[in-house]
Protein backbone atom coordinates (compact mmCIF):
# COMPACT_ATOMS: atom_id res chain seq x y z
CA UNK A 1 0.00 0.00 0.00
CA UNK A 2 1.61 3.37 -0.92
CA UNK A 3 0.26 6.33 1.23
CA UNK A 4 0.70 9.51 -0.69
CA UNK A 5 2.27 12.50 1.30
CA UNK A 6 2.56 15.58 -0.39
CA UNK A 7 5.94 17.97 0.26
CA UNK A 8 6.17 20.86 3.56
CA UNK A 9 6.58 23.94 1.92
CA UNK A 10 8.46 27.07 4.39
CA UNK A 11 7.89 30.23 3.02
CA UNK A 12 9.92 33.03 4.41
CA UNK A 13 9.44 36.78 3.57
CA UNK A 14 11.77 39.36 4.29
CA UNK A 15 12.75 42.95 3.60
CA UNK A 16 15.49 43.39 1.30
CA UNK A 17 18.29 44.77 2.84
CA UNK A 18 19.28 47.25 0.85
CA UNK A 19 16.38 47.72 -1.46
CA UNK A 20 13.90 48.91 1.66
CA UNK A 21 10.81 48.84 -1.03
CA UNK A 22 11.65 45.35 -2.07
CA UNK A 23 10.59 42.09 -0.07
CA UNK A 24 12.98 38.89 -0.26
CA UNK A 25 10.89 35.23 -0.32
CA UNK A 26 12.25 32.31 0.46
CA UNK A 27 10.61 29.10 -0.26
CA UNK A 28 11.98 25.91 1.49
CA UNK A 29 10.76 22.37 0.34
CA UNK A 30 10.90 18.98 2.11
CA UNK A 31 10.28 16.42 -0.19
CA UNK A 32 7.36 14.22 0.18
CA UNK A 33 10.10 11.31 0.65
CA UNK A 34 11.35 12.98 3.96
CA UNK A 35 10.92 10.47 6.89
CA UNK A 36 10.85 12.80 10.17
CA UNK A 37 10.25 9.68 11.78
CA UNK A 38 13.88 8.92 11.06
CA UNK A 39 15.87 11.84 10.64
CA UNK A 40 16.59 14.79 13.22
CA UNK A 41 14.50 18.28 13.75
CA UNK A 42 18.04 19.99 12.57
CA UNK A 43 17.33 20.74 9.52
CA UNK A 44 13.74 22.06 10.33
CA UNK A 45 15.17 24.17 13.12
CA UNK A 46 18.18 25.62 10.70
CA UNK A 47 15.18 26.38 8.44
CA UNK A 48 13.19 28.42 11.27
CA UNK A 49 16.35 30.14 12.29
CA UNK A 50 16.78 31.51 8.91
CA UNK A 51 13.22 32.83 8.65
CA UNK A 52 13.58 34.14 11.85
CA UNK A 53 16.73 36.20 11.23
CA UNK A 54 15.21 37.58 8.07
CA UNK A 55 12.10 39.25 9.49
CA UNK A 56 13.81 42.40 11.37
CA UNK A 57 13.34 45.78 9.43
CA UNK A 58 13.93 49.12 10.14
CA UNK A 59 12.72 51.48 8.11
CA UNK A 60 13.94 54.99 8.24
CA UNK A 61 11.71 57.99 6.66
CA UNK A 62 12.13 61.41 6.40
CA UNK A 63 9.75 63.94 5.84
CA UNK A 64 10.61 67.65 4.89
CA UNK A 65 8.27 70.43 4.80
CA UNK A 66 8.99 74.28 4.00
CA UNK A 67 7.00 77.43 3.80
CA UNK A 68 6.81 78.08 1.50
CA UNK A 69 6.17 74.50 -0.24
CA UNK A 70 7.53 73.81 -4.01
CA UNK A 71 11.22 74.13 -2.42
CA UNK A 72 13.75 71.77 -4.12
CA UNK A 73 15.71 69.69 -1.52
CA UNK A 74 18.79 68.08 -1.15
CA UNK A 75 20.24 65.70 1.58
CA UNK A 76 23.83 65.49 1.94
CA UNK A 77 23.78 66.63 -1.86
CA UNK A 78 21.71 64.19 -3.04
CA UNK A 79 18.56 66.44 -4.46
CA UNK A 80 15.32 64.16 -3.31
CA UNK A 81 13.07 66.46 -4.65
CA UNK A 82 10.50 69.05 -4.02
CA UNK A 83 8.90 70.16 -0.45
CA UNK A 84 6.70 68.63 1.12
CA UNK A 85 8.74 65.47 0.11
CA UNK A 86 9.60 62.42 1.88
CA UNK A 87 12.88 59.97 1.58
CA UNK A 88 14.42 56.96 3.22
CA UNK A 89 17.85 57.62 5.09
CA UNK A 90 20.37 54.57 6.01
CA UNK A 91 22.15 56.72 8.66
CA UNK A 92 21.90 58.68 12.14
CA UNK A 93 23.97 61.52 12.65
CA UNK A 94 24.32 65.01 10.91
CA UNK A 95 22.38 65.47 7.59
CA UNK A 96 23.09 68.83 5.47
CA UNK A 97 19.87 69.73 4.28
CA UNK A 98 19.25 72.34 1.18
CA UNK A 99 16.51 73.66 0.26
CA UNK A 100 16.01 76.30 -2.81
CA UNK A 101 13.32 78.16 -4.30
CA UNK A 102 13.20 81.17 -6.83
CA UNK A 103 12.89 84.25 -4.95
CA UNK A 104 14.18 82.83 -1.37
CA UNK A 105 17.06 82.71 0.08
CA UNK A 106 18.43 79.10 -0.30
CA UNK A 107 18.90 77.34 3.92
CA UNK A 108 21.62 75.19 4.10
CA UNK A 109 20.87 73.35 7.94
CA UNK A 110 22.94 70.84 9.50
CA UNK A 111 20.19 68.50 10.58
CA UNK A 112 21.33 66.14 13.71
CA UNK A 113 19.39 62.46 13.81
CA UNK A 114 19.29 60.86 16.94
CA UNK A 115 18.99 57.10 16.94
CA UNK A 116 16.12 55.56 18.81
CA UNK A 117 17.13 53.87 21.65
CA UNK A 118 16.86 50.26 19.84
CA UNK A 119 18.77 51.53 17.32
CA UNK A 120 21.87 51.78 19.43
CA UNK A 121 24.59 49.04 19.62
CA UNK A 122 23.76 46.30 20.72
CA UNK A 123 20.17 46.68 20.87
CA UNK A 124 20.25 47.48 17.01
CA UNK A 125 21.71 43.80 16.17
CA UNK A 126 18.26 42.20 17.62
CA UNK A 127 15.99 45.14 16.35
CA UNK A 128 17.15 44.59 12.96
CA UNK A 129 17.90 40.98 12.74
CA UNK A 130 15.66 39.31 14.79
CA UNK A 131 12.47 41.12 15.81
CA UNK A 132 9.52 40.08 13.43
CA UNK A 133 7.66 42.66 11.37
CA UNK A 134 8.71 46.06 10.85
CA UNK A 135 10.23 49.23 12.98
CA UNK A 136 9.24 52.61 11.48
CA UNK A 137 11.59 55.65 12.32
CA UNK A 138 9.74 58.34 10.93
CA UNK A 139 11.29 61.93 11.16
CA UNK A 140 9.65 65.68 10.44
CA UNK A 141 11.57 68.64 9.41
CA UNK A 142 9.85 71.84 9.13
CA UNK A 143 11.62 74.88 7.28
CA UNK A 144 10.56 78.99 6.99
CA UNK A 145 12.21 80.17 3.85
CA UNK A 146 13.04 83.97 4.23
CA UNK A 147 12.46 86.25 0.77
CA UNK A 148 15.48 87.24 -1.23
CA UNK A 149 16.20 90.68 -0.30
CA UNK A 150 16.35 92.96 -3.36
CA UNK A 151 19.11 95.90 -3.08
CA UNK A 152 18.23 99.04 -4.49
CA UNK A 153 20.43 99.58 -7.79
CA UNK A 154 22.08 102.69 -6.07
CA UNK A 155 23.33 100.72 -2.80
CA UNK A 156 24.82 98.12 -5.00
CA UNK A 157 27.02 100.23 -7.30
CA UNK A 158 28.18 102.43 -4.40
CA UNK A 159 29.51 99.07 -2.65
CA UNK A 160 31.22 98.16 -5.89
CA UNK A 161 32.71 101.58 -6.14
CA UNK A 162 34.02 101.06 -2.66
CA UNK A 163 35.51 97.89 -3.13
CA UNK A 164 37.10 98.90 -6.30
CA UNK A 165 38.89 101.71 -4.70
CA UNK A 166 39.84 99.76 -1.37
CA UNK A 167 41.31 97.24 -4.12
CA UNK A 168 43.09 99.39 -6.06
CA UNK A 169 44.88 101.24 -3.08
CA UNK A 170 45.90 97.55 -1.64
CA UNK A 171 47.20 96.53 -4.92
CA UNK A 172 49.66 99.94 -5.70
CA UNK A 173 49.48 100.16 -1.61
CA UNK A 174 48.58 103.73 -1.69
CA UNK A 175 45.08 105.00 -0.52
CA UNK A 176 41.72 106.10 -2.37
Amino acid sequence: MHHFMSPIVIRCIGMHPTHQDSVRVWDFVIPSTFDIRHSSLIGLLLVALVCLAQVGCVQRRMFINSNPPGATVWINDREVGTTPVATHFRFYGTHEIRLAKDGYETLTVQQPVRPPWYEIPPFDLVSENFVPGELRDTRSFSYDLQPRMLVPKKNLLGRAEKMRRTHQSEYTGGTP
